[in-house]
């Protein structure tokens, strides 16, 4: 409508929808007054859209609302606008905070039908389950707190497209996988808090140039992770936290070898985490004793394997692009013993056969247990060789290689067996 004169205007419901009025007077016509946006519909309830209304609903019933510390008003015939934690601006609800009040349970799809919401804080509660998809809809949404509850799985792409975001702080959860690519793009993003989860990895983040502070730290994020992120390039006013990071996993926890054998710690090969970044150094230490200093070579030999050497090994690696981070490994457990293995007992001995030994060339290996992986180090512990998921055996051709000394290493489910070689 246009050029009304009177104050009272009439809106049929086939035109309903969100309005807002103009005021301007002839005799000032530099100046026009407006009014902020309301919703008009027929439907509406409780002094909201009923879309609003069935999306609160929702998330009373399926949070348990009877058992929160604070429910006032919730579900009454009062107005939402008296709801306990609800904002409510021109019939559309914009702010739901329900921090520390015992919520418990999951959301539920009806979250996105909140169109106008610019607030969400959950803090600090129950919840459990995933991060429903549909909070990606929430196209208006400026502020997410989901800080301190139990969430899990992985982070919805959809949060995306959530192009005015200004804050994301879903730390201390049990999300997994990855950070989705789009959330490295968000225009407006200034506080992203992803600490305490099990992320493992990061999208390219150089694109957030709006950001005040970062909080990636104990997650499962490696350097090679911190690398690809460009998080060196990202630029913050004023907290930048990604140290410290959890635990390196190996892929077996104990190794049996033989007594005066020669020892080959290959740091990639010990980690589940590839380790390929050629800005990462390694060192190695036994009983929190320095065995080997910092090295940008990953493989550490011990000759001469002996009874002085067993004990409980951990790897560290750090990065000079990313000073404040040292990573740690689980703890190896390294014997003189041909097998260790707690999971196998009497009745279930394991048995490795290498021969023959010395060899022409062709070594052939059998197991009594699936074999995971086959390793050949040559006597100053380089790689040369890997044959992945054989089954019960295989063969390990060294005949194009000169003769001398080498080193199988053989998975075989959590042990790692090695045994040294001769071609002749």
């Amino acid at each position: 409508m246009d050029g009304e004169t009177s104050a009272q205007l009439v809106v049929y419901d086939q035109l309903e929808g969100d309005y807002s009025c103009e005021v301007y007077n002839a005799q000032f016509p530099e100046l026009i007054l407006s009014t902020g946006i309301f919703a008009l519909d027929t439907n509406a309830t409780h002094g909201i859209k009923r879309d609003d209304y069935d999306a609160l609903a929702a998330l009373y019933q399926s949070t348990n609302g009877e058992n929160w510390l604070q429910n006032t008003n919730w579900l009454s015939e009062e107005l939402v606008e008296t709801w306990y934690g609800i904002t409510v601006e021109c019939g559309h609800v914009t702010g739901i905070s329900l921090d520390d009040n015992n919520l418990n349970g999951q959301l539920t799809s009806e979250i996105g039908d909140l169109e106008n919401l610019e607030v969400l804080s959950l803090m600090n509660n129950q919840l459990y389950g995933p991060l429903v998809p549909e909070l990606g809809k929430l196209f208006n949404l400026k502020e997410l707190y989901l800080f301190q509850n139990h969430f899990s799985g992985n982070i919805p792409a959809t949060l995306g497209n959530l192009n005015n975001l200004e804050t994301l702080i879903i730390n201390r959860n049990t999300l997994t996988d990855s950070l989705p690519a789009g959330i490295g793009n968000l225009p407006h993003l200034e506080i992203l808090s992803i600490s305490d989860n099990r992320l493992t990895m990061l999208p390219d983040l150089s694109g957030l140039d709006q950001l005040i502070g970062i909080y990636l730290f104990n997650n499962r994020f490696t350097f090679e992770d911190l690398e690809q992120s460009n998080l060196d390039a990202v630029s913050v006013s004023f907290s930048k936290k990604y140290a410290p990071q959890d635990t390196l996993s190996l892929v077996a926890t104990q190794m049996g070898v033989e007594d005066s054998s020669t020892v080959v710690m290959d740091c990639n090969a010990l980690t589940v985490e590839d380790l390929w970044s050629t800005n990462n150094e390694f060192s190695l230490f036994k009983e929190n004793d320095t065995i080997f200093d910092w090295s940008s070579n990953p493989l550490f030999i011990i000759p001469d394997f002996s009874d002085s050497d067993e004990g409980n090994y951990t790897i560290r690696v750090r990065n000079s692009i990313f000073p404040e981070l040292i990573l740690y490994s689980d703890t190896l457990q390294v014997y003189i013993n041909n097998l260790i293995d707690s999971e196998i007992t009497s009745e279930d001995i394991l048995r490795v056969n290498i021969f023959p030994n010395p060899t022409m060339g062709l070594l052939h290996i059998s197991s009594s247990h699936p074999v995971n992986k086959i390793r050949t180090f040559d006597i100053n512990g380089r790689l040369i060789e890997e044959l992945n998921y054989i089954g019960f055996g295989g063969t390990v051709d060294l005949t194009h290689y000169s003769k001398g000394t080498y080193i199988i290493q053989i998975s075989i489910e959590k042990s790692v067996y090695f045994e040294k070689v001769l071609v002749e």
